[in-house]
């Protein structure tokens, strides 16, 4: 027998200060979106959102939720849904409240969107964030907070004992973070509550950064790269690419960047285009992780192929196997 519980997102945003009703809700397919404005120093308001959905799980799936619930026990992040569980917590309860994470952070987007076009409400221009959730199981409540999208990435991320002569070294020689790197954290940043946005930016991410190292290496091309149609970037990673002087090679020779990333790329350029010209066709969380993981791993090599050695470090295991055999 399947027992019913309820997921709630909260998220907020701010408007100067605007008289809105005491609160109401709404429908969207199998959510409800409430919406709750607070005063706040009498300049503006925060208005609360929060967004429920109703969901079912197996009888044993419902006990084990229990158990983790009693045990409590130290918090993970659900790294697909972005925000922190019980360790405990049974996988099959954990995947379906993470599927509904995108469900109701669209919810959220179209109706504080829908809100600030309708009633022409001034103040920030930032979407919804969702803040935390709150699971009401029958064997008890869990809330769960989100962990900054910020803090989100591929890998668990560690600073070196010798970071301060690294990061001198770097800013002597005149380095700054590449374009590409400052486009993938944006996209990242946006994955979960808006992954079109993620999509392409993503791909903007890219394609900026292969310009980018393209006129590094060849100082004379930079103006033709940066106001000139360049051709597909699909056809620079695997033409163009050879032909650079780059300033390292990887340890068989090559100089390349593997088919699986270029495929993956590529899809994202034909999706980027889809997306931009009709603005529907929402992409998939996996798709976009899938994508943002391809870009990640093709601007790590461009940084290895520019003479920064250790870059080869967060380039996907995958990925370095596939680039290490000929022919690309």
């Amino acid at each position: 027998m399947n027992r019913t519980f309820k997921i709630r997102a909260f998220a907020e945003f701010s408007v100067w200060f605007t008289r809105l009703l005491s609160g109401f809700q709404v429908e969207l397919d199998d959510m409800a979106v409430e919406v709750r404005g607070v005063d706040k120093d009498g300049t503006f308001q925060k208005v609360t959102l929060i967004a429920s959905r109703t969901l079912e799980l197996d009888s044993a799936t419902e006990r084990a939720v229990g158990e983790a619930i009693r045990q409590g026990g130290q918090a993970e992040v659900w790294a697909s849904a972005g925000f922190l569980f019980p360790r405990d917590m049974p996988d099959a309860a954990a995947r379906v409240i993470a599927e509904s994470v995108p469900m109701l952070a669209v919810a959220l987007d179209r109706v504080g969107g829908l809100l600030r076009w309708r009633y022409h409400l001034p103040g920030d221009h930032r979407p919804p964030r969702i803040r935390n959730f709150v699971i009401e199981f029958e064997a008890g409540v869990l809330d769960c907070p989100m962990v900054p999208s910020m803090a989100l990435g591929d890998h668990d991320a560690a600073v070196a004992d010798d970071a301060d002569l690294a990061i001198q070294a770097m800013l002597s020689d005149g380095w700054v973070e590449p374009i590409g790197h400052e486009l993938l954290r944006e996209a990242r940043a946006n994955r979960l509550s808006h992954p079109r946005s993620a999509l392409v930016i993503g791909y903007a991410a890219a394609e900026s950064g292969f310009r980018e190292f393209a006129g590094i290496l060849v100082p004379d091309a930079r103006w033709l790269l940066e106001k000139t149609p360049t051709p597909p970037l699909g056809k620079m990673m695997k033409d163009y690419l050879p032909e650079l002087p780059v300033r390292r090679r990887l340890p068989t020779g090559n100089v390349a960047i593997p088919p699986r990333v270029r495929r993956v790329i590529n899809t994202a350029a034909e999706r980027r285009n889809v997306v931009a010209h009709t603005g529907r066709d929402e992409p998939e969380i996996g798709e976009v992780e899938a994508v943002l993981s391809a870009v990640s791993d093709l601007l790590y090599l461009l940084d290895f192929y520019l003479g920064h050695e250790w870059a080869l470090q967060f380039v996907s295991h995958s990925a370095l196997e596939e680039v290490s055999h000929w022919p690309l």
